[in-house]
């Protein structure tokens, strides 16, 4: 998929793909945005979109990219070919490789103004997975969400999507997508210049990284932080996300029989593929990319300790 193949502008009438910009919101126009920045890391060197983060919804087979310099966020079709992607049909949602969906700042398709904007230098665009308060909805951590420079604040926004059950949008015409606002915010001393992170956990709370600060925390829905971490030496975190602590007990290591506890059993499985020479990553106990009488003798010390 290349950004190149969906573009329309409306400056030269005899040049390509040239339209009514406000009416072709699964295009994007050319002509809008700077070429990079003038210091920086995109400096003057047509840095144009910056895209910074993407995530996939498995179950509608979307991709949602965040373009940070043009303050606004893409949904595209996974499901395309390569030809098709190039295309403005096909795929399951018959647009090929165009726009499905866009948020965050209606002036770059001429169906909004500056008053319009939501989303400023925008990172960490993700579904809310199933598992959590919130499905299908889009979390983001908004750079600037107030005030301009490095003297801004930043926040975490939670907003719902106009989409159905089988990942259609809806949008009406001669307006820009909706929602305009989000359901959800926090705003609370937080400020990162570049980069950050928001993801939604399955107790509802929100694992929020502020990068500039090398700062963790986690918030409650009520925005009451329930715990926070700041790393120390550092100068910043990009992004960090939370497992569960029984994220791992899927894959014990040393659990050869995979009955979910090391025994004198896994020993047995252990030693016989020692003999014949096979690997399995289970039996693999000091990570060495070998199976030998080492890793028996740290198996049976794991069983011994408990």
């Amino acid at each position: 998929w290349h950004l190149w193949d969906h573009l329309i502008q409306d400056a030269d009438s005899g040049d390509d793909n040239y339209g009514v910009v406000a009416d072709h919101p699964e295009l994007f126009d050319i002509n809008n945005g700077n070429v990079g920045t003038a210091s920086g890391p995109g400096g003057a060197n047509a840095d144009w979109i910056h895209f910074n983060a993407i995530d996939y919804h498995e179950e509608w087979d979307q991709i949602v990219l965040s373009s940070r310099y043009q303050n606004e966020i893409f949904v595209i079709d996974h499901s395309t070919t390569a030809s098709e992607a190039a295309d403005h049909s096909g795929g399951n949602y018959n647009k090929g490789g165009d726009f499905l969906y866009r948020f965050g700042n209606p002036q770059n398709y001429n169906r909004g103004y500056e008053s319009d904007r939501i989303l400023s230098d925008q990172h960490s665009i993700n579904w809310i997975p199933e598992n959590s308060p919130g499905t299908n909805n889009f979390i983001l951590f908004n750079n600037y969400q107030s005030g301009s420079g490095p003297w801004g604040e930043s926040a975490v926004l939670e907003f719902v999507l106009p989409v159905d059950s089988e990942g259609n949008y809806s949008i009406e015409e001669g307006e820009p997508y909706e929602p305009n606002s989000y359901i959800w915010s926090y705003e609370n001393d937080i400020f990162s210049a570049m980069q950050g992170g928001s993801f939604r956990l399955p107790n509802g709370n929100t694992l929020i990284t502020d990068c500039d600060s090398a700062h963790i925390l986690e918030v409650s829905s009520e925005g009451v932080i329930v715990w926070e971490y700041t790393a120390s030496g550092y100068t910043s975190i990009a992004r960090a996300q939370k497992y569960a602590l029984d994220y791992f007990n899927e894959n014990i290591l040393g659990d050869l029989n995979e009955d979910g506890i090391l025994n004198i059993l896994d020993i047995v499985s252990l030693v016989n593929l020692v003999l014949y020479g096979e690997y399995n990553l289970s039996g693999d106990i000091n990570g060495d990319d070998t199976l030998n009488i080492l890793d028996i003798v740290s198996l049976a010390y794991l069983i011994l300790g408990g």
